[in-house]
């Protein structure tokens, strides 16, 4: 009686140690084993350089094309707007600007005002008397404007040593894909030089350096999408 020839031994009779040794003998005594190594090493090298070099273009490229929307200047009315009748509220209105190349999409714009004693305190009640605008989307080089009104008799009754703060914010998304929503911010501290509501009375507007930016430069985040329906 014959026993049948034993066969090749199973990949699975192979231990660490096995293979190792295999590749290292064929790498040091056959030297087509040694290059098709080194070519394949040198091929997903080169793959992956140019998959960096591809996905940092495409990153430089959307920065350079997303929207950006800034303050373009905030102008202050006394209302209504008759020079002959009695002054009854001020409307501060901030005009935002898209100076991006794309739109930007799904914009929510806040103005409010507050007084309070400076320094102003990270945490300040910016949203409390904030009017809330919303906007389908702002072309490129297109501007949006958001205002608040404040009455004569509410200015008034504000403590004589507090100062008087008009902050907005917009906040929108970009036309890309996977990119995180974006935000941008002003806070202008105003004084009346002469009586509140005297139609002659000047204001003087002017930034605040810690409360002026955009994305991670702003205090607070940006707000979430409000959907209806």
């Amino acid at each position: 009686m014959t026993t049948a020839a034993a066969g090749p031994p199973s990949i699975h009779s192979y231990s660490l140690g096995d293979w190792l040794a295999h590749w290292r003998d064929a790498l040091l005594w056959d030297p087509m084993a040694t290059f098709t190594v080194a070519l394949v090493l040198a091929t997903v090298a080169v793959w992956l350089a140019t998959r960096r070099l591809w996905l940092d273009g495409e990153r430089q490229a959307r920065v350079a094309s997303r929207a950006y929307v800034g303050t373009e200047k905030m102008i202050v009315y006394k209302l209504p707007k008759s020079k002959t009748a009695p002054v009854e509220a001020y409307r501060f209105e901030v005009k935002w600007q898209n100076a991006g190349a794309t739109p930007a999409r799904r914009v929510c714009a806040i103005t409010g005002y507050f007084a309070h004693d400076a320094p102003i305190p990270e945490d300040f009640p910016y949203d409390q008397s904030s009017e809330i605008y919303q906007f389908t989307v702002v072309p490129p080089m297109q501007s949006r404007r958001s205002y608040v009104d404040v009455p004569i008799d509410k200015l008034t009754s504000f403590e004589q040593d507090l100062e008087f703060w008009v902050y907005s914010a917009i906040d929108y998304d970009d036309v890309f894909a996977g990119t995180a929503r974006h935000r941008s911010e002003i806070c202008f501290k105003v004084t009346f030089l002469g009586p509140i509501g005297d139609r002659n009375t000047r204001l003087d507007v002017q930034t605040v350096g810690d409360f002026n930016g955009s994305d991670e430069q702003c205090l607070f985040r940006p707000r979430p999408i409000e959907r209806t329906g």
